[in-house]
């Protein structure tokens, strides 16, 4: 797909909005919206034109990172795409750099004993990135920059964009120019954090293509690896999956605990609605007494928890469109097919951060 590069002092009339993992012009004040964007998030972006209507963002600073696109973010307000973007902006960004920072003191701590020992400090060479097995890309700006942290003259030219799906293997993704020793002291810290992150877009990627022409989300969990739950979830994103809460602060999801804890659903959610007016409420059921519980306090959301398919269809039924109906538990790709049903919106996937295979991906240097 050709490119075509123009500068941020272009004069579009329109605000920035995301659509399946790239960006789109539909409204008002996009320059104000990309300068703000760019000086919350400390790199100096342009835009990336691509058939004319698809934009996506890019950083042309080192190691910069594309801000990641949301499903459905179109069918948001300009005000919440805005306020959206700027958390993406404000938060991703420093998970990568302590990402890194942490990786480095566990695996470099005073050095690279090996590759002092035996690599010229001068020593300059060239290295090529390859993915061996089919996988969808996630991440390659932080291998970048990981390299670049270790030797701020790197070259780095990715050959593909985030989310490219690969088929044909082995394929060259990235090359690389730089200090030997930059090579080799950033090499594991660089292809875990790509591996993992590939491995979750990848395999987001085959649930959505089932679930999508049946209209259904898929959606990730707080089953993340610890310190890493921004990445992944934003790899899941990568993948075209649609990110649940981040944590605990931002939904108020009742589940099975909470209920025990304060005797039934319907004073659970007497208290969280007092507690928090206003806000969604979705309910985790086990049940169709929970169930029915549920619909008669018209909670917002309803999570199906641990239901056979034929259990949920009959949840389906006597919700009635009543609330969005999410399903969860026990979902793999060999099952996933029973549970894409007719008035279900969402599937939750644990696995898709919890039992995540990496992807193999080697960089090699030259002679």
């Amino acid at each position: 797909m050709a490119q075509t590069k123009c500068s941020l002092d272009l004069k579009f009339e329109g605000i920035l909005t995301f659509s399946s993992n790239c960006w789109i012009v539909v409204s008002s004040i996009l320059q104000e919206f990309i300068w703000d964007l760019a000086k919350i998030a400390k790199r100096c972006y342009t835009l990336v034109i691509v058939e004319k209507t698809i934009i996506e963002l890019e950083s042309h600073r080192e190691g910069g990172i594309m801000v990641p696109a949301l499903k459905n973010f179109e069918q948001l307000s300009g005000a919440a795409q805005i306020e959206q973007s700027r958390f993406y902006a404000e938060k991703l960004w420093p998970h990568v750099e302590a990402l890194i920072d942490q990786s480095f003191a566990e695996d470099l701590a005073s050095g690279d004993i090996t590759s002092e020992g035996i690599v010229p400090a001068e020593r300059i060479s060239e290295a090529h990135l390859y993915i061996k097995e089919p996988a969808v890309v996630a991440g390659l700006a932080i291998f970048a920059h990981v390299l670049k942290r270790l030797d701020g003259t790197l070259l780095f030219e990715s050959l593909v964009p985030e989310a490219t799906v690969i088929s044909e293997t082995p394929y060259l993704i990235a090359n690389i120019k730089g200090s030997s020793r930059a090579l080799l002291a950033g090499e594991r810290t660089a292809l875990n954090i790509l591996q993992r992150l590939s491995g979750i877009a990848t395999l987001t990627a085959r649930f959505v293509e089932l679930a999508k022409p049946y209209g259904i989300s898929i959606l990730d969990t707080r089953k993340t690896t610890p310190g890493l739950r921004m990445l992944e979830k934003w790899a899941v994103m990568t993948g075209g999956g649609t990110n649940h809460r981040f944590g605990l602060y931002d939904q108020i999801l009742i589940k099975d605990n909470h209920i025990r804890v304060a005797g039934s659903v319907s004073e659970a959610v007497k208290r969280a609605r007092a507690y928090k007016p206003g806000m969604p409420v979705e309910v985790e059921v086990a049940s169709f007494e929970q169930l029915e519980e549920a619909l008669l306090l018209k909670v917002e959301r309803i999570m199906l928890d641990n239901m056979t398919s034929e259990q949920v269809k009959q949840a389906v039924t006597q919700i009635k469109g009543a609330a969005m109906v999410e399903v969860s538990g026990g979902i793999n790709l060999s099952n996933l097919t029973q549970y894409l049903i007719p008035g279900v919106d969402a599937i939750s996937i644990g696995a898709l951060t919890h039992s995540v295979k990496n992807v193999d991906i080697s960089l090699e240097i030259e002679d």
